[in-house]
């Protein structure tokens, strides 16, 4: 009778928890198996063997979840019940006498439970950051401006691998160096200067967000840079990162462009020929009719610049004097 029992409540717990019988199965049988027959030989060794389940106890919890080591608790317990029944066993005095057992059994889940959960939070919050510091990486080394992070005593705790294009150093020889190694002379004393301020203050003198100035490379050779700014905490200690871009080509085209600006505006002001140019308020529908072209040209136009020859021919001395005169 007791055994059909036995046997209903097992197939019944397989049917409920049939992905996870496995944790309820292991406990289970260690309990009933060591259990039943020292309390038949030896009684007074029940409570070191039971002891020694809850090691199996531990490892259910640690391997399944609080959920299932309190479940196997619960289902080794009435398979004590079934089996002691059959024996003869008086289960309620048996229970009440090793009520301690239980109780510690119980606890031993709840720690397990509490250390096993407080482990898997730090690996996991170990892996988030881990994976954060990965991404970070990944974008510092595929950028090809150079980032650099200093602390706040201007010393470099970390460079991407784009320094060594930008400044000719490589990453490692810049680690543990002041930044105003990559200073022209000239800027080195303000550089010392502003950041104390700033540090003691919090107050930007500049604007962190574009600033061009002068970089200094390994072998002496200034180049003009673009630089932004950012501040960070760790540890409540102030870090500063900053993005770095060689500008020397647009530099040089920026130079270009004034030069052949400076050539045209010679060459106008300098002619003895009259030379003008003329601009409309907005465009004309060249669809329209030829007439309400023409018309609406003189109404839209105006000149937009003339050097002094042209002002000379109609009266007047200077090329200024013209401009953004009506045609008609």
């Amino acid at each position: 009778m007791y055994t059909l029992k036995f046997v209903k409540v097992i197939t019944k717990c397989y049917n409920n928890h049939m992905k996870n019988f496995l944790p309820y199965g292991i406990t289970i049988l260690l309990y009933v198996t060591l259990l039943v027959p020292t309390t038949l030989l030896s009684p007074t060794l029940i409570p070191g063997i039971f002891i020694g389940c809850l090691g199996i106890t531990a490892l259910v919890t640690f391997l399944w979840g609080k959920h299932h080591g309190l479940l196997s608790v619960l289902y080794s317990s009435i398979g004590l019940w079934l089996v002691l029944s059959y024996y003869g066993f008086d289960f309620i005095y048996f229970l009440i006498r090793y009520a301690w057992l239980f109780v510690v059994a119980i606890l031993t889940v709840l720690i397990q439970t509490l250390l096993f959960n407080t482990i898997k939070e730090g690996q996991i919050a170990r892996t988030e950051v881990e994976t954060e510091k990965n991404k970070l990486e990944v974008v510092s080394n595929s950028i090809t401006d150079s980032l650099i992070t200093i602390n706040s005593d201007s010393i470099i705790i970390y460079t991407n691998p784009s320094v060594e294009k930008t400044f000719g150093w490589k990453p490692d020889e810049l680690i543990g160096k002041s930044i105003t190694l990559l200073m022209p002379e000239r800027h080195r004393e303000n550089h010392i200067k502003g950041f104390k301020k700033y540090l003691e203050s919090g107050i930007k003198k500049l604007n962190w967000s574009s600033i061009e100035t002068e970089g200094l490379k390994k072998n002496g050779v200034e180049f003009p840079v673009e630089i932004s700014f950012g501040e960070y905490k760790d540890k409540n200690t102030s870090n500063f990162s900053a993005v770095i871009r060689d500008i020397s080509v647009r530099k040089k085209s920026e130079i270009a462009l004034f030069e052949s600006e400076e050539r045209y505006k010679a060459f106008i002001t300098n002619s003895t020929e009259g030379i003008w140019r003329f601009a409309l308020d907005s465009p004309i529908d060249t669809s329209l009719p030829v007439e309400e072209q023409v018309k609406l040209l003189f109404e839209r136009g105006y000149l937009a610049e003339c050097n002094d020859a042209m002002a000379q021919m109609y009266g007047y001395t200077k090329g200024v004097e013209l401009e953004n005169a009506r045609v008609k």
